[in-house]
């Protein structure tokens, strides 16, 4: 709970002196695994740049740590998205290319 509280100090504290530079958000995420019915969930602090790039970090169940960063560009039909995902000690990347007809 100290370290929510934390984050959130610290998620009041950059808002207020980087506004202009970013668009901060705080996010809770659940996962559910359906076939060993087991949970992790997320609480995160974020930034979303003006140019669709972003990153957050926080704590996972069990107080481990977690992290994310990625981008998402539109053009014309075309959508573009990639991220990097650190989960305690595992990593994922992660790109998708969308062409809508």
């Amino acid at each position: 709970m100290k370290m929510i509280i934390g984050f959130l100090f610290l998620f009041v504290i950059i808002n207020a002196h980087h506004k202009a530079l970013a668009n901060p958000y705080i996010e809770y995420k659940r996962e559910d695994n359906t076939v060993r019915h087991t949970h992790q969930e997320h609480l995160r602090i974020g930034y979303k740049a003006d140019n669709n790039l972003y990153i957050e970090a926080g704590t996972m169940t069990d107080n481990k740590f977690s992290m994310e960063t990625g981008y998402k560009f539109k053009q014309n039909n075309w959508v573009f998205k990639g991220k990097f995902e650190l989960k305690d000690k595992s990593e994922k990347l992660e790109t998708e290319i969308r062409y809508t007809l």
